[in-house]
């Protein structure tokens, strides 16, 4: 029978198998090791293999500090013996704020165990803690662990063609926080800062050349994360999405939407844009952190994925309208972490989720988004950025556009190799848009 790990008592199990297909196998007997590190056969409780992470502190306020011969000799002696086949080893630290006094910095290592489900293996590993915490004078040492599936294949992906277009060198824009095509300008993009900032946004070329400032009337800039552009109604928008919540202290949560403005040549440097429509709302579940917006015109609907910490994320769907008590209502459940920025592509075919690493796409097809967001995405490789929380469709659904924002920033252009085509016409009176 498989154990379940459990959040606080993660079990481990065995030694890895010296040949890794084994593991893929059903239940088998394997040459394992007792605490004492006596070999012994044991029968594998599960077919998954698992990875376990001991955190081992060096240094700090506990015991003296370990040299890295007397961490060598203990890796040797101890951990090395039981788990011989497959040890990761890695150099960090660790520190935290006191109530009173510095941050207390310690340093770490970091071991990475794979092995099988067994009770060999967890005894092993308790020994190793417990012998690291006596010996050395100690805190507890950090177990975390999980089912993983083991590979040294390579998964076949088409690479996107990624090019470097243009640089945000304009101290005004100092964290590219939002970015959306314009729909009223060819070769235009938008863009505003993260929290800190007044409510204004900044229209710029695609070489990231700033041409003019806008400020809001009627609106406030507690954290604007992120922003979207769309035509609805036979006019042009754009949403300002205040949703950044780091803390989760917000009681609630405001969209602000403008008619966008035209850039003339001869306007001046800061013009001012009144609020055409003021969005407040809640979540279903509690405060939440956001950074991601997009609306899907052609069902009036808002679109906001939160920035979750772990495994998953969560994407939630809004209204489009004033009036009544507006509450974001869970859809579904991403299988990937921290997303910084989304958007929908103006003919409603395709949903960009961006990370810190890659970004995901969504075809919508005939489906639903919520349905749609419940299927495996596409996912595409991004351009290593400093700190990208930024990104928006261009004219088709294959043109993506990121920013930074660190400065200088990078103006990139992404184009995706492999979208799937969309079977049928989404219905709608109009869709919505990041293109040009």
């Amino acid at each position: 029978m498989t154990r379940v790990l459990k959040q606080g008592a993660l079990c481990a199990g065995s030694l890895l198998l010296p040949a890794l297909l084994l593991l893929s196998a059903g239940c088998a007997t394997t040459r394992n090791y007792s605490a004492s590190g006596r070999a012994v056969s044991t029968v594998v409780r599960s077919t998954h293999t698992v990875e376990t992470t001991l955190v081992f502190l060096l240094t700090g306020d506990r015991g003296a500090a370990l040299s890295e011969t007397q961490w060598q000799a203990f890796l040797d002696d101890y951990i090395t013996p039981r788990f011989e086949n497959r040890v990761l080893v890695r150099d960090g630290h660790t520190q935290y704020w006191p109530r009173e006094g510095d941050f207390i910095r310690s340093a770490v290592k970091e071991v990475v165990l794979y092995h099988n489900d067994t009770r060999a293996a967890d005894a092993a590993i308790g020994f190793i803690r417990m012998s690291y915490r006596r010996r050395f004078d100690k805190p507890p040492v950090l177990k975390t662990s999980r089912f993983v599936t083991l590979s040294y294949e390579e998964a076949p992906i088409e690479a996107p063609v990624i090019n470097v277009i243009g640089e945000i060198t304009s101290d005004r824009v100092n964290e590219s926080s939002g970015l959306a095509c314009s729909h009223r300008e060819d070769g235009l993009l938008w863009t505003h800062n993260d929290s800190g900032d007044i409510p204004r946004f900044f229209a710029m070329n695609r070489k990231g050349e700033i041409l003019r400032e806008f400020r809001v009337e009627g609106a406030e800039a507690v954290d604007w994360e992120d922003m979207c552009s769309f035509r609805m109604d036979d006019k042009h928008f754009l949403l300002f999405a205040d949703v950044g919540d780091n803390h989760f202290r917000r009681d609630q949560y405001t969209l602000y939407l403008v008619e966008e403005p035209l850039v003339m040549p001869d306007g001046p440097p800061v013009e001012s844009v009144p609020v055409f429509q003021v969005l407040d709302f809640t979540y279903e579940d509690g405060p939440r952190n956001c950074e991601a917006v997009a609306v899907d015109a052609a069902t009036r609907t808002v679109y906001l994925i939160s920035k979750d910490w772990g495994w998953t994320c969560h994407a939630y769907a809004l209204p489009l309208r004033e009036g009544g008590a507006l509450i974001a209502r869970r859809v579904a459940e991403l299988g990937f972490p921290l997303v910084t920025a989304m958007d929908i592509h103006r003919d409603g075919s395709n949903m960009v989720a961006l990370t810190y690493g890659d970004a995901y796409v969504f075809n919508r097809g005939v489906g639903d988004w919520a349905d749609v967001l419940a299927q495996d995405p596409l996912p595409v490789p991004m351009p290593k950025r400093r700190q990208g929380e930024a990104v928006c469709f261009g004219a088709d659904p294959r043109t993506l556009y990121l920013t930074s924002e660190k400065l200088p920033s990078p103006v990139w252009e992404v184009i995706i190799p492999s979208v799937p085509d969309r079977t049928e016409q989404v219905d709608g009176p109009s869709a919505p848009s990041s293109g040009f």
